[in-house]
C-alpha cells in the first residue's frame, strides 16, 4: 500500500522524534562525526523517516519502500541520500527497505514565457535565445510516498 505526499524542503523541518527514533539520531551523528563527513543529507533523511512514521499507519515494522524527489539544484547527492535512508532504516530496525529516488531536472521560465528544462540556471533559452529567466524546479527535496506493507 502506498501513502500520499509528504514534503521536506530544504533542510527539511524538525520536530519531535519518537524516544527510539531520537536515540538513533545520536547514535547515527555519532557514526557521521567520527568519519569526519556529517553531511545534511543525513538530516533530510531523518527528517523524512520522521515524517513518514508520524503518519497514520506507519510504523518501522511496516514500513517496506521510500520514494523520493529530489531536484538538481537542491544540493543533494543522490547517492548519498540513498546511502542515508538506507542507513536510517537500517538504525530503526526497519528491515529491508526499498529507496527509489527519481532527479528532477532544473526547470526554468524565460522573460520572453517560455518554459523548459535545462541542464544549470546558465542555458539560454531555446524559444529566443535570452538568459533571463528564473527557477520553476529543481531546487526541492520531495518524500513522495512510502510503502507499508498490507495488514
Amino acid at each position: 500500500m502506498k501513502i500520499a505526499l509528504l514534503q521536506a524542503r530544504g533542510a527539511a523541518e524538525k520536530s519531535a522524534c519518537s524516544g527510539r527514533f531520537q536515540a538513533s539520531q545520536g547514535l547515527l551523528r555519532g557514526i557521521f562525526r567520527t568519519r569526519g563527513i556529517l553531511m545534511h543529507e543525513l538530516s533530510l533523511a531523518e527528517s523524512m523517516l520522521n515524517a513518514a512514521l508520524r503518519t497514520d499507519g506507519v510504523t518501522a515494522d511496516n514500513l517496506t519502500g521510500v520514494n523520493i524527489r529530489c531536484g538538481a539544484m537542491s544540493g543533494v547527492s543522490v547517492q548519498t541520500l540513498e546511502f542515508c535512508v538506507r542507513l536510517v532504516c537500517e538504525q530503526l530496525d526497519a528491515g529491508e527497505v526499498s529507496v527509489k529516488i527519481e532527479e528532477i531536472p532544473v526547470g526554468l521560465r524565460c522573460k520572453c514565457g517560455h518554459n523548459y528544462e535545462a541542464v544549470d540556471v546558465f542555458s539560454e533559452c531555446p524559444e529566443c535565445g535570452g538568459s533571463e529567466h528564473g527557477v520553476i524546479c529543481g531546487k526541492d527535496v520531495l518524500l513522495e510516498s512510502v510503502e507499508v506493507k498490507d495488514g
